[in-house]
């Protein structure tokens, strides 16, 4: 498991994010300990937004998580006022999406910028 924890804080820059955060990490790392437990329990399926994959593909994409996407996640849950009833699946399911969604987001965020006036 710190093996994994390792891997996760290198593949996320954790020591950037941390500084980025100031006092305000305890987010960062619960998103480290979500996904070392998922990359480093093996099981056969994980469930995500309501539907069963595979937990090799899951582990594949969690252990390909980027600064960037962690830094995209923290973001997202600042800005959210909704009331979320379960936050683990709530994140599990923002980490699992957010290589997918990443670009789109960022291009959203520069078409408004661009024409909000």
């Amino acid at each position: 498991m710190d093996t994994y924890t390792q891997l996760v804080k290198e593949n996320i820059e954790y020591k950037v994010q941390k500084i980025d955060m100031g006092c305000n990490y305890e987010l960062l790392n619960e998103l480290v300990e979500i996904i070392t437990d998922m990359v480093s329990v093996p099981r056969k399926t994980v469930q995500i937004a309501n539907t069963d994959y595979p937990y090799e593909l899951v582990k594949e994409k969690f252990l390909k998580l980027n600064g960037s996407h962690i830094w995209y996640v923290l973001a997202s849950m600042t800005k959210t006022t909704s009331y979320i009833m379960n936050i683990k699946t709530y994140l599990l399911t923002a980490l699992y999406n957010v290589p997918n969604t990443i670009n789109s987001y960022y291009s959203a965020e520069v078409n408004h910028n661009l024409y909000e006036r």
